[in-house]
């Protein structure tokens, strides 16, 4: 005898492995058709690529980056009891999850500046004061995902202590990896919810016919499903901190750690989708039918004479900001004729 107590035996639990992958698997694949479907969108329809579907790519390739480094977690080991693994494993498992950390969390920015830069092309007709709050929001999402990412990064003395500290050795100094985990799931967890909850009041004073308003409330809304996986994702953080087996017991938070970043990269998509959709729906129909844009106003028209409603608010007090030609011309003023193409400013 070693004199060291016999190692437990847990039984046969590499079903667990098989569980991580194909959510993995599954999230990468729906979210890519989504993305895809969003940029094909955007440039044969809408054709404008805007600062909104750049930051949703940066998103998007961290995503697949994340994942990555997800898996090969996953083949080091993360899903057995700490006892299962090997000694020398340790070190690159820490480095792995040493990047997870910060990769994922400029990810979730990314995805959130998404959002709220759709939310500046889609309502440049609202009042100024709703606007400064999304440039404000903006800022706050940038400097802290930024700030947050760099402690990520830093957070031991010297950096490769992170992942070397298993052999100890040498000085080192790290933060508290608990308070941070808790840090950085609130700020996701602040944001996300501010993000989803600042459209729905302007949302309802679109002047739209009620039908299409709940429909586009209906998309928009689908923004709270990643309020709900962060919310989840931060009570089995706090199970993965209190465990005496975190590699084990982190097997759920692993995975709506990446529930929450795909959910919201697919909700963040669907809303830009909307032409394709209706396009999809109408392409049986007659040439009198029309499209309508991301927040259903009319965006295709029948002939050049039609008169192509933009973005209107029942409030017009509120329009103190200028609609952009720019915008205007790229998502809000086509008509359908032989070919749909862009109806120029002076034809209107």
């Amino acid at each position: 005898m070693n004199g060291y107590p016999p190692k437990p035996d847990y039984g046969d639990y590499s079903y667990r492995k098989d569980i991580l992958l194909v959510i993995d698997v599954v999230l990468v694949g729906i979210s890519s058709i989504v993305v895809l479907l969003r940029f094909y969108t955007r440039c044969q329809i809408s054709r404008y690529f805007g600062p909104d579907d750049w930051w949703m790519l940066l998103a998007w390739l961290l995503g697949l980056a994340n994942t990555g480094l997800w898996i090969y977690y996953l083949e080091l080991g993360s899903w057995k009891h700490v006892t299962d693994i090997p000694f020398e494993d340790f070190p690159e498992m820490f480095k792995v999850l040493w990047m997870i950390q910060w990769v994922y969390l400029i990810a979730t920015g990314a995805g959130k500046m998404s959002v709220l830069a759709f939310y500046l092309r889609v309502f440049q007709g609202q009042s100024r004061r709703f606007r400064h709050i999304i440039f404000a929001l903006m800022a706050l999402v940038v400097v802290s995902s930024a700030t947050m990412a760099f402690v990520l990064i830093f957070q031991c003395d010297p950096v490769h202590s992170f992942w070397s500290r298993m052999f100890g050795g040498g000085k080192r100094e790290c933060l508290n990896p608990d308070v941070l985990l808790y840090t950085s799931s609130g700020i996701i967890v602040v944001t996300d919810v501010t993000v989803f909850i600042l459209p729905m009041k302007h949302l309802w004073r679109l002047s739209i016919p009620n039908r299409q308003k709940l429909q586009v409330m209906f998309l928009m809304g689908l923004g709270g499903l990643t309020c709900v996986a962060s919310a989840f994702r931060v009570y089995y953080l706090s199970v993965l901190v209190s465990s005496q087996d975190r590699n084990y017991d982190g097997f759920e938070y692993s995975y709506w750690t990446s529930i929450e970043l795909f959910v919201g990269i697919i909700t963040t998509c669907l809303p830009p989708c909307k032409p394709f959709f209706m396009r999809l729906c109408c392409a049986g129909r007659t040439r009198s039918d029309h499209f309508t844009d991301e927040l259903g106003s009319q965006s295709y028209a029948r002939t050049r004479s039609t008169t192509v409603p933009s973005l209107r608010f029942s409030n017009e007090d509120d329009r103190s900001t200028p609609t952009s030609s720019r915008d205007q011309y790229h998502e809000f003023h086509f008509h359908k004729t032989r070919s749909l193409s862009p109806v120029r400013m002076e034809d209107r």
